[in-house]
């Protein structure tokens, strides 16, 4: 996981699978990018937001999942090991009962919440962005915590994102993927 003299190491899954488990991060097309542990006002909206969605999606088909939970994007007939794209949103739900496994997601969840945080913000708006889009992800939604903004991206064709929708995250917002589902942004900032 070293860069050295301009050179970039690259990386797969097999790779990945074998770092301790305290190495945070994502991998990009073979590029690593380590994450620090987010602050306490990222994970308690986080553990808020996870509360509704389990207990909304409690007993149905979809299910819902937090970070650190592996998702692999291979490309088309790319083996798992040799997978190089491997992310961890912040929460996900994955309405496919196949594309769960033991150790990771594999394949595009249906929805992906991203909360942003000062020094990954650029990394979520711009790579896993690009990341969720070519992998298929149905619904992106990136809130950022701070100014209370939902940032929305749908998927408008089957390789492309439409325009952003761009809300005060306040009220209720209802997942256009999975039918039924809805997070209540005053209950997700309660302290």
């Amino acid at each position: 996981m070293s860069q050295a003299a301009g050179k970039i190491d690259t990386y797969c899954y097999a790779d990945y699978a074998q770092w301790p488990e305290d190495v945070r991060g994502d991998l990009i097309d073979g590029v690593f990018y380590p994450q620090s542990a987010p602050l306490v006002r990222h994970q308690r909206l986080s553990m808020n937001v996870a509360g509704q969605l389990y207990s909304q999606l409690r007993g149905q088909k979809c299910r819902p999942f937090a970070a650190p939970t592996d998702v692999l994007l291979p490309k088309p007939g790319e083996r798992d090991d040799d997978a190089r794209t491997v992310v961890q949103p912040d929460l996900l739900i994955v309405c496919d009962p196949n594309k769960i496994t033991e150790r990771y997601v594999r394949g595009a969840p249906d929805f992906v919440l991203e909360i942003l945080s000062p020094h990954t913000a650029r990394h979520d708006q711009v790579r896993k962005l690009r990341v969720y889009e070519q992998g298929g992800v149905a619904e992106l939604w990136l809130v950022d915590p701070e100014s209370r903004v939902l940032t929305i991206y749908r998927r408008e064709t089957p390789e492309h994102y439409g325009r952003a929708d761009v809300i005060e995250a306040e009220g209720q917002s209802a997942l256009s993927s999975v039918p039924g589902v809805v997070v209540d942004w005053d209950e997700a900032f309660a302290e």
